[in-house]
């Protein structure tokens, strides 16, 4: 396992699957004529790959911050719309990053300083990683659900890769 393990999905978007019908050159122009050929297209739906990762993902994160003992430490995931988009997407953040915005947002409407989150994420992020690390390779259902989401991420990844190139 790599030292950064990174879990947390990234908002990705798929074409559609190309799907038609094509009208044989022999048909006659009557409507009651009229048939098309029927097209079945085989593969992976996009989406259902990625409901598949945040499944895969919220199981994950359940069972870590259930056997994670410092609730500092606990990840939550949402959507939300980032500030300059209207598009949500998928985050998960550490508890003690959501306590520090928490705080930095409530100093700022009380007209008092407080240190800013990001700088609050960057003293705890080694601390973070170590954790994090000790509490997933210490348990093999943990292990077992990052090996999973890694398949279905180069599953994902392979597939939106075919349909970008028309190859399928």
């Amino acid at each position: 396992m790599s030292r950064r393990l990174t879990i947390a999905a990234l908002l990705l978007v798929g074409l559609p699957i190309p799907a038609g019908a094509a009208v044989p050159a022999d048909v006659q122009d009557s409507p009651e004529q009229q048939s098309l050929d029927e097209v079945l297209v085989q593969g992976t739906q996009l989406w259902k790959l990625r409901q598949q990762m945040i499944r895969v993902e919220d199981e994950f994160y359940a069972l870590y911050n259930e056997l994670n003992k410092d609730k500092d430490f606990d990840v939550h995931c949402h959507t939300e719309a980032p500030p300059d988009r209207i598009i949500k997407e998928r985050v998960c953040r550490v508890a003690y990053y959501e306590d520090a915005q928490a705080l930095e947002a409530q100093a700022l409407l009380d007209g008092h300083s407080a240190p800013p989150a990001d700088m609050v994420a960057e003293a705890r992020n080694a601390d973070f990683e170590r954790h994090f690390l000790q509490v997933v390779n210490s348990d093999p259902r943990l292990l077992k659900l990052v090996r999973e989401r890694e398949a279905l991420g180069k599953k994902y990844d392979r597939e939106r890769a075919q349909r970008s190139t028309g190859h399928r």
